[in-house]
């Protein structure tokens, strides 16, 4: 692979960021399913990778659900998983911006889970805890300056380069959490609703530092939606609501600002109307819009994107989409 990059201004033409890998790897998964005892089943599986360049991993996962009474369900699941990075994330390398890795290693992750849904006619509560350990996860990271310097001396990079990234195996990263959910239906089915809603507690942990919060996601997210049929050859109307919490900006650790730059909680709505295009009974349409009540993206832009001594100038959000779609089925 690589990126060509032409010069209008003359007839020159650079190759940059050329690498090229060959690799076999394999897989091989088995599972089994078997009811224990009358309310009591088991899922249980393994994968095993082999990949030349790190050797074999095993990931075993599995799935206990117990059946307490008529419409009720209680889990418990353990997994775990292996992900080799990709010959992009190992080879890529531009002498004006980015350097290569051939040392990254692979990242993997355990995952235990316990959850709780019960049903009851057209409605469903669903409640559960999770959590999750990433062990040398990949990232691109932003160099600092003595590495920059280092890779300029090796001729790795330009001279003169003043910002440069790679990919690097984070050391650790923990997350625990828990999620809700509710829905249901009432009027026959023609009024449906419901709501979930995520906390997650995230850290991330590196050799020599103190444990950091990661940036741009949320720790609290969800969002709640209803919609109503209006009967038959009528249109169905529809809107929901989503909330991101308070977020880190992509530039919290890395900039100088005068204030550490956040974006507060945001809202979005949306609402659409949908049915039969009538007198063609294949074909639907919907039309729509979305509405954004935050202003800013937690992503720092302009001149002063690391900051110097000034607040951090943010990336402006889309406040108002409208869209509107059709959906042909082909009969037989």
């Amino acid at each position: 692979s690589f990126t060509r990059l032409q010069d209008h201004a003359s007839p020159t033409r650079l190759t940059v960021g050329a690498f090229g890998e060959d690799n076999v790897a394999a897989a091989a998964y088995l599972q089994h399913t078997s009811r224990l005892v009358d309310p009591l089943s088991l899922n249980a599986g393994v994968r095993g990778d082999f990949d030349p360049r790190f050797g074999a991993a095993v990931s075993p996962r599995a799935a206990l659900v117990y059946v307490p009474w008529e419409d009720a369900t209680l889990k418990g699941i353990y997994s775990q998983a292996f992900r080799a990075p990709s010959a992009y994330e190992r080879g890529y390398a531009d002498p004006n911006s980015d350097v290569a890795n051939p040392d990254l290693e692979a990242e993997t992750v355990r995952s235990v889970e316990a959850s709780f849904e019960q049903r009851f006619g057209y409605h469903r509560l669903f409640f559960g805890a999770f959590r999750s350990w990433w062990s040398d996860m990949v990232a691109i990271e932003t160099l600092d300056q003595d590495t920059i310097d280092a890779n300029i001396a090796a001729g790795k990079l330009s001279a003169g380069t003043a910002e440069a990234y790679q990919y690097q195996n984070l050391s650790r990263i923990d997350n625990w959490g828990l999620n809700a959910a509710y829905d249901g239906a009432l009027l026959r089915n023609s009024l449906r609703y419901g709501f979930t809603l995520t906390s997650a507690y995230t850290r991330q942990e590196s050799p020599g530092s103190e444990p950091t919060f990661p940036t741009v996601g949320p720790q609290v997210f969800g969002n709640a939606r209803i919609a109503y049929s209006l009967g038959e050859n009528l249109p169905t109307l529809a809107t929901a609501l989503q909330y991101q919490g308070r977020r880190l900006v992509d530039q919290y650790y890395e900039g100088e600002f005068s204030k550490r730059p956040v974006v507060d909680p945001a809202w979005s709505m949306k609402a659409t109307v949908s049915g039969d295009v009538p007198g063609v009974e294949t074909l639907e349409y919907r039309v729509g819009a979305t509405y954004s009540f935050a202003k800013h993206s937690p992503y720092a832009i302009g001149a002063n994107v690391y900051g110097s001594d000034g607040p951090a100038e943010l990336a402006p959000v889309q406040r108002l989409t409208l869209f509107a779609g059709v959906h042909y089925h082909f009969e037989p």
